[in-house]
């Protein structure tokens, strides 16, 4: 979080977590950033993790939006694998990777290592520049 924090000085910012907007609003300490609830529970700013395409059109607006630089957290990566299988997430990423190139995006992905096996790992590893684990 703390790396989003600083990108948040000089980008306009997104969340999509597993904790719900009001406690990521309270790590953040600010309202201004829009949040999504990785859920199964319905409401206002709650989306199912089954619906890549929903999240992956959410993302793109924001993306291309005002021109810019951005930075998405996206706080749930496990859960989306566990919804929906590794290989839809990863494609997801993958699509989205191009989106950010071409839009001035960051998109943060925390990822537990342990919770992928080796091969997963290094597909992530080799498709985004950046993967930082947390064992």
């Amino acid at each position: 979080w703390e790396l989003f924090l600083t990108l948040l000085n000089d980008r306009k910012g997104f969340v999509i977590s597993r904790e719900p907007p009001n406690l990521v609003e309270r790590k953040l300490g600010s309202k201004e950033v829009p949040v999504l609830w990785l859920t199964k529970v319905e409401g206002e700013n709650c989306v199912y993790p089954t619906r890549l395409p929903y999240l992956h059109q959410v993302l793109v607006d924001f993306m291309r939006e005002g021109g810019a630089p951005k930075v998405v957290m996206l706080d749930g990566f496990e859960y989306l694998v566990l919804e929906n299988g590794f290989k839809p997430v990863f494609k997801f990423l993958a699509s989205l990777r191009d989106y950010v190139l071409l839009n001035n995006t960051i998109i943060l992905l925390p990822v537990f290592k342990n919770a992928l096996d080796e091969r997963e790992y290094a597909l992530l590893s080799r498709e985004f520049s950046r993967v930082h684990s947390t064992s």
